[in-house]
């Protein structure tokens, strides 16, 4: 890959170039690579585009889209609608972060194809990329904070229960 970095990369704010800002939360072993390769898009972002710069990018999109674990969070997300059927507002922000995941995944793959096909064209496309590929690392990483805080939730519920 284009760079080695620790799970706990920072995310950049979108009004600031620096890393120092927003940290990733999760560091399970099962989300490492997806931060890693998190960490790795926001190290080429931050640097100045060119050739190289967009190989790699397309690179860590593909291995971003074959890491980020789809199918387990959809799995975790049935298996808690399961465990809290009577609880309306668990239920509403399970949904939401269902649905934000869906998108986000979406909005990646045409994020992707927008380097891979029109990115090289010209320059103002590429910082137009650039900036959306920004906008949804700040997004993804936000949806990540918000499910983290709904594990909390759960284990605090399975807590009070025992």
């Amino acid at each position: 890959m284009h760079k080695r970095v620790s799970p706990e990369k920072w995310i950049p704010s979108e009004s600031s170039q620096d890393f120092g800002q927003v940290p990733l939360v999760r560091n399970d072993a099962e989300w490492t690579l997806e931060y890693l390769l998190l960490g790795d898009l926001a190290d080429l972002l931050g640097e100045a585009y060119d050739e190289e710069n967009r190989k790699w990018l397309q690179v860590v999109l593909e291995g971003l889209l074959d890491a980020i674990p789809a199918e387990n969070r959809k799995d975790r997300f049935r298996r808690l609608r399961d465990a809290y059927p009577d609880s309306p507002g668990f239920l509403m922000s399970l949904r939401q972060l269902e649905l934000e995941h869906d998108a986000m995944i979406l909005q990646l793959k045409k994020l992707r194809d927008r380097v891979a096909w029109r990115f090289s064209l010209i320059d103002v496309l590429a910082a137009e990329v650039v900036l959306d590929l920004k906008r949804w690392l700040i997004s993804f990483q936000s949806f990540c904070q918000r499910e983290h805080r709904l594990d909390y939730f759960v284990e605090d519920a399975a807590g009070l229960s025992r």
